[in-house]
């Protein structure tokens, strides 16, 4: 492996639009290879870096910043129409997230009993939904749904544990992949899992707008749907500023 065949490979990973933070660690390691491999003999101790500093021509720091970018509708669609005759359980999965805004780990525990008409009860007793820090919260799925909803009821009532999905502990990562290799086949950019999440938000968001709410009213709204503490969570990581009404309509 040579040091033009590293930098190549963080260009690529750079166009493929992946998270500052984790093109970091990829550097990381390949840096901890490189320092690895001279004491041992693999690497001559005179040879060039493996991936250079930025002094040395190497790329820069990168750091996990936030973006608030999510997938188009018809990107979604695509994708999840590339995945269903492949893996119908994660395009199953996929689809719910794009629906309630419900983080991958959670997507892959509501139960049958968590359903009720257009709302997801997650948490209501005990953690049985695996939500981010444990905490409660009930999600307003929009009428449209239901029909789906009641599909995926009806899944988990045929399934012993009551669970939609089995096998769960392995579907967060396949999910992952599944979206990976769909981005990358159809040449979309990747913004994995949580850009179906991010497209709910902006949804959600519209949606309020639509219903009369004003911008912090609507921000508020769908800060709760995404189970966010704190509303500048939604606003610096969900919600891209061109896509924000700043007009009370309240006021007109």
């Amino acid at each position: 492996m040579q040091p033009e065949m590293t930098l190549a490979y963080i260009t690529y990973l750079e166009e493929r639009g992946l998270s500052g933070g984790w093109i970091g660690r990829v550097c990381a390691s390949l840096r901890k290879l490189d320092a690895a491999c001279r004491p041992s003999g693999v690497f001559a101790t005179d040879r060039l870096a493996l991936l250079p500093y930025q002094n040395q021509g190497g790329p820069g720091g990168f750091h996990s910043i936030s973006k608030p970018v999510p997938y188009t509708a018809e990107q979604i669609q695509a994708i999840i129409e590339h995945i269903t005759p492949i893996d119908p359980v994660i395009a199953r999965l996929l689809s719910l997230m794009d629906r309630t805004g419900l983080r991958v780990q959670e997507t892959c525990y509501p139960r049958a009993e968590d359903i009720d008409g257009c709302e997801i009860g997650l948490n209501q007793q005990d953690n049985a939904n695996r939500t981010k820090g444990g905490r409660p919260r009930i999600i307003q799925v929009q009428a449209c749904h239901q029909e789906f909803l009641e599909q995926l009821q009806q899944m988990g009532k045929a399934n012993p544990t009551g669970h939609i999905f089995e096998a769960r502990l392995t579907l967060p990562d396949r999910a992952r992949q599944r979206v990976r290799e769909a981005c990358l086949e159809l040449g979309i950019p990747l913004r994995g899992t949580h850009g179906f999440r991010k497209h709910f938000a902006n949804q959600e968001y519209t949606h309020e707008i639509e219903k009369g709410a004003s911008d912090r009213e609507a921000l508020l709204t769908t800060s709760y749907q995404l189970g966010h503490n704190r509303i500048n969570a939604t606003i610096q990581s969900y919600i891209p500023i061109q896509n924000r009404v700043r007009v009370d309509r309240r006021k007109k």
